[in-house]
C-alpha cells in the first residue's frame, strides 16, 4: 500500500534510525550478537516497531549493508571528478575520514563494517558490493591491457581494504587528528614504504619456521581443520561434527582437548597471532635491513595465505567471538603493529624505509596481510608465486608503481 506524502518521511526517518542502531550494535557485538530485540531495545520501540520495517533480522542486516555501500558510493563519486588517479585516492580518503571525524563527534551515524557480509549469501548485495569495488577502481584509472587487469585489481583490493581496515583503527586517534591520517595514508599508498633505491629482495621463509608439523600434536591438527574449514566456509561452519570429520576422531577426542566453539576459535586466533611472531622474529633474524625483514615478513605471509595450509585466521570470525575475547586479541594484533612501527623506524635509520609515519604504516600493512586472505576473491589467478609481486609490492614501492 502506498503510504501518504504526509508520513513518508517520518517512515524514512525511523528506518534510517533502525539501520543506524543496528549499524551500531553489528560493528559493536558481530552479526551473530544481536537481535531485532536489541534495536528495539537501544532505541526505545517495543520490537514489532521494528518488524513493521524489516520483518527478519536477516533483512535487517542486509539493509545495513545496502547503506553502507550507498555511503561508500556517494564518498567515491564525490571524489570522482578530481584530475587525477592521486588526487582522486587522496579525496576519497579525505572525504572519508572527515566522515569518521563526524562519526566520532556524534554529528552522523557508523557506516557497518563488512567483516561478517558473506554470511547473509544476498546475491543483491555481493552485486552491490561488487559495482562499489569497480567504483574504486575507477579511481586509479590505470586504464590497464588485458594481462594487467589482474594487477589493477589486487591494487583495488588493497586500497579498498586500507580504506574498510582505517574505518576502525582511526578510532584510537582523536577526531582532530582525522585530517592528517588521511594525508599520511595517501602518501603511504602513493609512495609506498621503501626508500628510493631500496632493494626489494624479500626471502620467503619455509613452512617449518611458522607452525610445527601438525604430526608432532593433536591440538595442532584439529587448530589447523578448523583454520581451513572456517576460512573456506565461514565460522559458521566450523561445528565440531564437521571438524571431527574432517580429522576423522570422534566427538569426544575433539572435547579432550577444547571445550567450545570460541574456545575454538580464539584458539585458531591465538595461533595465527604465534604463527605471525615466528615469521617477525624469523625473518629479523636473517635480514641485513629492516626493509628485507619486512618484505620477506610480507612475501612469507602472503605466500602462505594463497595454499591450502594457510596458518592465518581470517577477520571476519573475530565478529563471532564475545567483547572480551575480541578486545584481547584486537591487543595483540596491535602488539604485532607496534613490532612493525619499530622495524620501520630501523628502516628510516638504516636508509632502507623512507622518512613516514610509522604508526599508521605499520597498521596499513598489517591489514595488507590480512585482507590477503579475500584476494583470490577478486584475483582467481593469483597464486602463491605471484601474490607478493601483485598485492606486496605496491604497499613497498606504491599502488602506482609499475
Amino acid at each position: 500500500m502506498k503510504k501518504d506524502s504526509s508520513t513518508a518521511p517520518r517512515y524514512a526517518k525511523r528506518k534510517l534510525e533502525i539501520v543506524a542502531c543496528a549499524t551500531r550494535l553489528i560493528n559493536s557485538r558481530g552479526l551473530g550478537n544481536f537481535t531485532i530485540a536489541d534495536v528495539a531495545r537501544e532505541i526505545g520501540i517495543v520490537a514489532t516497531g521494528v518488524w513493521y520495517y524489516f520483518k527478519t533480522k536477516d533483512l535487517l542486516a542486509a539493509a545495513c549493508y545496502k547503506h553502507a555501500i550507498e555511503e561508500y558510493q556517494q564518498l567515491l563519486a564525490d571524489s570522482a571528478n578530481a584530475d587525477r588517479p592521486a588526487q582522486r585516492v587522496e579525496s576519497f580518503l579525505m572525504r572519508f575520514t572527515e566522515r569518521q571525524r563526524k562519526v566520532a563527534l556524534g554529528e552522523t551515524h557508523q557506516i557497518c563494517y563488512f567483516d561478517e557480509i558473506s554470511s547473509l549469501e544476498d546475491p543483491d548485495i555481493f552485486s552491490a558490493y561488487g559495482n562499489m569495488f569497480r567504483s574504486v577502481r575507477g579511481l586509479l584509472d590505470l586504464r590497464p591491457s588485458t594481462e594487467e587487469r589482474v594487477g589493477i585489481n589486487a591494487r583495488t583490493h588493497l586500497l579498498l581494504s586500507q580504506i574498510l581496515w582505517m574505518a576502525s583503527w582511526i578510532e584510537d586517534y582523536d577526531p582532530r587528528e582525522y585530517g592528517r591520517i588521511a594525508k599520511r595514508a595517501h602518501d603511504i599508498l602513493f609512495n609506498g614504504l621503501a626508500a628510493p633505491g631500496s632493494a626489494c629482495n624479500p626471502v620467503v621463509l619455509p613452512y617449518q619456521v611458522l607452525r610445527p608439523p601438525v604430526e608432532s600434536s593433536p591440538y595442532e591438527a584439529y587448530l589447523q581443520a578448523a583454520t581451513q574449514l572456517i576460512n573456506e566456509k565461514g565460522a559458521a561452519s566450523a561445528s565440531v561434527n564437521n571438524i571431527a570429520a574432517k580429522l576423522n576422531v570422534t566427538k569426544g577426542g575433539f572435547y579432550h582437548h577444547i571445550e567450545s566453539k570460541e574456545d575454538l576459535i580464539t584458539a585458531c586466533f591465538e595461533r595465527s597471532i604465534e604463527t605471525m611472531w615466528n615469521v617477525i622474529e624469523a625473518a629479523e633474524a636473517s635480514s641485513e635491513t629492516a626493509l628485507q625483514a619486512l618484505t620477506s615478513i610480507a612475501a612469507t605471509l602472503l605466500q602462505y595465505r594463497n595454499t591450502a595450509d594457510d596458518p592465518l585466521l581470517r577477520q571476519p570470525a573475530l565478529a563471532t567471538l564475545g567483547e572480551t575475547t575480541r578486545t584481547h586479541l584486537n591487543k595483540k594484533y596491535h602488539h604485532i603493529a607496534q613490532r612493525f612501527a619499530s622495524l620501520i623506524c630501523d628502516g628510516m635509520v638504516d636508509g632502507s624505509i623512507r622518512p613516514l609515519d610509522a604508526n599508521v604504516a605499520s597498521t596499513m600493512l598489517v591489514a595488507t596481510i590480512m585482507s590477503a586472505g579475500d584476494l583470490r576473491i577478486w584475483v582467481p589467478t593469483v597464486t602463491a608465486e605471484t601474490v607478493f609481486e601483485q598485492y606486496g609490492v605496491p604497499m613497498f614501492r606504491g599502488i602506482f608503481h609499475r
